[in-house]
């Protein structure tokens, strides 16, 4: 069974907690603390080397924030320091109305523009090719509370590809996510677990196939996440995640590690390290 890493399963795993709350900005949706002006994602392979650990820079992404807290641009670069892709950020006021994302030439290949009702949400998302023909879209319906109840994603056709539908506890935390083909066929879920303090403990995913995986978080006494345990569609441990901060209480470092059998004997084999500076 092919492993889920659960670095490519991006910021979702990790800054998905209190969810009662709006989010302000791009800083708070991220869980940056401060008025961060920049930052810069380090992210590393780890390989043997000789039977030692040898880490290798893998790819950059350095992003910058307005005065606002939201995002104006986003590069991305390979292990040579050569751009691989750009994302630029453009607001009306303060509410963000189009990303647009560039080539390693630089070469416009991609836009997403974004609708809202009259309470500033976000009922519409619609991409576009670099030629102007639409590529897919995605509606966004809310509930009497603001909280989003159903997403629907639709190809370049106007067919319907996926429905998605949201489900919350009486605290607000969104408890389940359940995704439906344009059949109305099931094809996945999440649920989440929360403890008193509406912090997120567990994360299943599960499918109508053996694929899937839990991952359960710890805390340290600061609130922080400090190690995530991922676990297979079995329950048996498959890897981890460490977290590190710095002296603000902002991310500094993610480990990633393989649980694995070497030599008849179980290990924890590292995989990535991932540095955020700012």
């Amino acid at each position: 069974m092919k492993k889920i890493h659960l670095l490519s399963l991006g910021l979702c795993i990790f800054f998905t907690g209190l969810v009662s709350a709006q989010p302000k900005n791009d800083l708070e949706k991220m869980g940056i603390k401060g008025n961060v002006k920049e930052q810069t994602k380090l992210v590393y392979e780890i390989r043997e080397k000789f039977g030692k650990p040898d880490k290798t820079l893998y790819e950059k992404e350095v992003t910058k924030f307005n005065k606002d807290g939201n995002i104006t641009e986003s590069v991305i670069y390979n292990s040579k320091n050569r751009m691989k892709s750009k994302y630029v950020h453009s607001y009306d006021d303060k509410v963000k109305k189009e990303i647009d994302m560039y080539n390693a030439k630089g070469a416009l290949i991609y836009k997403s523009v974004f609708r809202y009702n009259d309470k500033g949400d976000l009922i519409e998302e619609s991409g576009y090719h670099s030629d102007g023909s639409v590529k897919n879209k995605v509606l966004v319906e809310y509930n009497a509370a603001g909280q989003k109840t159903k997403e629907k994603w639709y190809n370049s056709n106007g067919s319907l590809i996926w429905t998605k539908v949201f489900q919350y506890d009486e605290k607000g935390n969104l408890t389940e996510d359940i995704t439906y083909t344009k059949d109305d066929k099931f094809f996945s879920k999440n649920n989440y677990v929360y403890d008193g303090k509406g912090n997120k403990v567990k994360w299943i995913y599960s499918t109508d196939s053996p694929v899937g995986f839990m991952i359960v978080y710890k805390r340290n006494k600061k609130e922080n996440h400090v190690e995530a345990l991922q676990y297979n569609a079995e329950e048996v441990l498959t890897g981890k995640l460490i977290y590190k901060y710095n002296d603000k209480g902002n991310l500094s470092e993610e480990e990633e590690y393989d649980y694995v059998d070497k030599f008849g004997k179980k290990k924890y084999e590292p995989v990535k390290v991932t540095e955020y500076k700012y």
